[in-house]
């Protein structure tokens, strides 16, 4: 993290866009409008600790760990995932 809260550029095949602020620490902001995405966050084992649909620019992580996951957002015709470290 550089430690002003802005977003993190990470280098993943298809692409670097960012789509959220990153470390996160009680809610993921979004960076655009997903909404009628799904989205899913995986933990460091590959577990699905939590999912839903995307319905603002914000999702709630108040009940995970610190961590690095996977957070993978998700609508008929695309999939997008990236890291996130939760703080």
């Amino acid at each position: 993290s550089n430690g002003s809260g802005l977003p993190v550029r990470l280098q993943i095949p298809g692409g670097a866009e960012s789509i959220c602020v990153n470390p996160a620490s009680h809610s993921i902001r979004l960076l655009r409008d997903f909404n009628n995405y799904s989205y899913r966050l995986i933990n460091a084992s590959g577990q699905v600790v939590q999912q839903g649909e995307v319905t603002s620019k914000s999702i709630d992580i108040n009940n995970l760990a610190e961590g690095v996951y996977m957070i993978t957002l998700k609508n008929d015709e695309k999939m997008i995932t990236r890291k996130i470290i939760i703080q």
